[in-house]
């Protein structure tokens, strides 16, 4: 009975200020003690809160929580990176499902199968400072890497931008920078390309 009720103490694992069109809110994330991954998120309005978890046949396993406006609309939405299995690709990835926040409730706005090529990371930032963020990947093919963008268009993600092949594994900054080789550099495009600078 210890053990069992050990294991269902959930952590906070992340938190972060969400501007909604309702006002702004907090939104949570929490992990059960011996996971990886959350599976809780808890999201505070005016002193009410609504709790979800995503546990039974369909967990999210999320490992990652970014918050940005991809439509241009100055309401923030949050990405969620997740690891599971989804109807069209029957296979354990990580993913990026995109969410609302209507009247303090989760709402979902995309849940991506996959991108255009296996994901290893994600961030969102204005990679083409259009005023909406994109969703920028690290993305994975024959032991290569590349950084790719892409817009939130009408239910979907249209792949803008593109990098060369990167023959060594980058990793995101916490400000939207990528670090390369051991050295930091600015993402930026010319044309659909997206170089290091």
């Amino acid at each position: 009975l210890i053990v069992f009720g050990i294991s269902n103490i959930h952590i906070k694992t992340e938190e972060k200020d969400i501007k909604t069109k309702s006002g702004e809110v907090k939104v949570v994330l929490y992990r059960k003690i011996f996971s990886s991954y959350s599976n809780r998120i808890e999201i505070e309005r005016n002193g009410e809160l609504y709790l979800k978890d995503f546990k039974g046949k369909n967990p999210l396993n999320i490992w990652k929580f970014e918050a940005g406006d991809v439509e241009g609309d100055g309401e923030k939405e949050f990405a969620l990176g997740v690891y599971k299995k989804s109807p069209h690709h029957k296979v354990m990835a990580k993913r990026v499902f995109l969410y609302n926040i209507v009247d303090g409730k989760l709402k979902p706005k995309f849940r991506a199968s996959r991108l255009a090529l296996p994901m290893d990371d994600f961030i969102l930032y204005d990679i083409d400072e259009d005023g909406r963020d994109e969703v920028v990947s690290i993305e994975i093919k024959d032991n290569t890497y590349f950084i790719a963008a892409y817009h939130y268009k009408n239910f979907h993600l249209d792949r803008d931008y593109v990098s060369e092949t990167l023959e060594e594994k980058p990793k995101f900054s916490d400000d939207g920078k990528i670090i390369y080789k051991d050295r930091i550099f600015d993402l930026k495009i010319n044309g659909e390309e997206i170089i290091l600078k």
